[in-house]
């Protein structure tokens, strides 16, 4: 099992809110169980993914291998 505390973005930018991810998996071979998260923003983000990989049978070492949008806050400011 792993508990994480962070914050639901990155702290740099504003607005970021505490957010804790509980997942259980198998420690011989890494399978996912189950996932809990509490928090705000991003919850159900995260939830999606791992409920996919879950009920895909993947494992903790597929879930590293994930691929995820990311917009730097540089990209998101008008450039004059």
């Amino acid at each position: 099992m792993s508990t994480t505390h962070n914050g639901s973005h990155a702290s740099y930018y504003p607005g970021s809110k505490q957010m804790t991810i509980q997942i259980a998996f198998s420690p011989d071979n890494g399978q996912l169980y189950s996932a809990q998260i509490a928090g705000f923003d991003g919850v159900d983000k995260r939830l999606d993914i791992l409920s996919t990989y879950i009920k895909q049978q993947k494992t903790i070492y597929d879930l590293i291998e994930f691929e995820h949008a990311y917009a730097l806050p540089i990209l998101l400011q008008r450039i004059p």
